[in-house]
């Protein structure tokens, strides 16, 4: 009988019905199943013997223990198992005959006592973890969150800012012109498309920079591996040995090739990881006030940048090397070809790091967010309870101070957000680009590359 197919005891017919059991029982006991294990017909997963017996014409059969939960199996056909479903339950029809031995059940299937006695650390403990530590993680979080916004938000410059939006609002509180309040309920509509669209407008740019310098790094990163492995591993035909030989790189000229290679490709990254570093000069203040600072900056740029460029110029002479002792022509161009991958993907981060977004548009938000309260002044008035009555009273100043100053502080922090993200390489904050780390997990990559071979 094939694998997958079934045996029906037809009725009345006897040597069917012993042919059936004898094939059942011959099916079970040398069946393979997916676990990889095989059918005991002495003991199965629970310990529970059975015996197979062989009673014609006998419609009062004993039940038969069943692995999946002792499901009775007075029944008169029987399928196959070796492809059942994973509890165990041998599939019955009806008819007259014997039962079969029960199918073994999988060790990947569920408990045989169901989704009872599963608290000692089973399967659905693992997912269901401890609410206890749950609750504990989400603690921690709603910490750290609120760590991040109070830097976020706290700087001199937004402390500055709600200095002056409590200032702003108690004069319009306070003030009247001939008898008559300023408070107003004036539209916010001011705020959303003058401070709050441009905001996240270039947050959303910044953060796109910033992955375009994370894509670069990758770029560069996978580019400086595959250069260094085809100086340091890449062998070929020399010119005057067998055409289906090797042993072109081990000729004595390029002995300690692979040495140079990576002391060259090192160089360019510590020549890389100096520039990134570097404080950004392309501020306001910087075209205006420092001059001295941008032109000492720009010239430690142009100084690395420059040792940048005279260290590929070092491993484009070590790939002529090779072409002089047999490298095929193909296999150089695609050492150029990495060459080329590189350069260009430092190009991009150069480019990042030196480009930004509009000044005019940080420049505007800044001025905006800080004069703003001169311009919803009578809104917090008449939130204070102005301008509404005499059937309103006048006791709501504190509340209209402090919603001068949290919005205040909430639009500083949305522009801290985007300055921060302005330059990500410039040092280890939130959202910034790991570039030592980065450089410093592809040196250990390019050691591995370089220290099998020594020539």
């Amino acid at each position: 009988m094939k694998n997958g197919e079934s045996t029906v005891a037809r009725p009345g017919d006897d040597n069917a019905d012993a042919d059936a059991d004898k094939d059942n029982a011959d099916e079970y006991k040398y069946n393979e199943y997916a676990d990889g294990d095989e059918y005991d017909d002495d003991e199965s997963d629970d310990g529970v013997e059975y015996e197979h017996k062989e009673e014609e014409g006998d419609d009062d059969d004993d039940d038969v223990p069943s692995t999946s939960g002792g499901v009775s199996q007075d029944t008169v056909c029987t399928v196959c198992v070796s492809a059942a479903s994973p509890s165990g339950v041998v599939p019955a029809g009806g008819g007259g005959g014997t039962a079969s031995p029960p199918a073994r059940r999988s060790k990947h299937a569920f408990p045989a006592g169901g989704w009872t006695g599963l608290s000692g650390g089973g399967w659905l403990a693992r997912w269901h973890p401890n609410p206890f530590a749950a609750a504990a993680r989400d603690v921690e979080d709603i910490a750290c969150a609120f760590h991040v916004v109070f830097f976020t938000l706290v700087t001199c410059e937004s402390l500055l800012g709600a200095g002056v939006a409590a200032a702003l609002t108690m004069l319009f509180v306070r003030y009247e012109y001939y008898g008559a309040s300023l408070a107003a309920n004036v539209s916010w509509a001011f705020v959303s498309f003058a401070l709050v669209l441009p905001l996240t407008t270039a947050i959303t740019t910044s953060f796109r920079r910033r992955e375009d310098a994370l894509r670069e790094l990758a770029g560069l990163r996978a580019a400086l591996q595959c250069l260094l492995t085809a100086h340091c591993e890449w062998d070929w035909c020399p010119p005057a040995g067998p055409r289906d030989g090797w042993g072109g790189r081990s000729h004595a000229a390029l002995a300690g090739h692979a040495s140079r290679a990576r002391v060259a490709v090192e160089r360019v990254l510590d020549a890389l990881e100096g520039v990134l570093a570097l404080p950004c000069v392309t501020r306001a203040r910087h075209h205006l006030f420092r001059h001295g600072e941008r032109d000492s900056v720009n010239l430690a740029r142009a100084r690395g940048v420059s040792r940048i460029w005279r260290a590929f110029s070092e491993l484009s002479g070590l790939a002529e090397r090779l072409k002089a002792r047999g490298l095929p022509g193909n296999e150089a161009a695609r050492i150029r070809q990495f060459e080329q991958l590189a350069r260009r993907h430092i190009q991009g981060m150069l480019h990042v790091k030196d480009y930004r977004t509009p000044q005019q548009l940080r420049s505007l938000s800044r001025v905006l967010i800080l004069v703003h309260p001169a311009l919803l002044g009578p809104y917090y008035s008449w939130l204070a309870g102005y301008g509404r009555g005499d059937e309103y009273p006048h006791a709501n100043v504190a509340f209209a101070v402090f919603a001068a100053v949290l919005t205040t502080m909430v639009l500083y922090g949305l522009y801290n957000t985007e300055h921060s993200l302005e330059d990500p390489f410039d040092g280890d904050g939130w959202e910034k680009v790991h570039v030592r780390h980065d450089l410093a997990e592809l040196r250990a990559h390019l050691d591995a590359i370089s220290s099998p071979r020594g020539t």
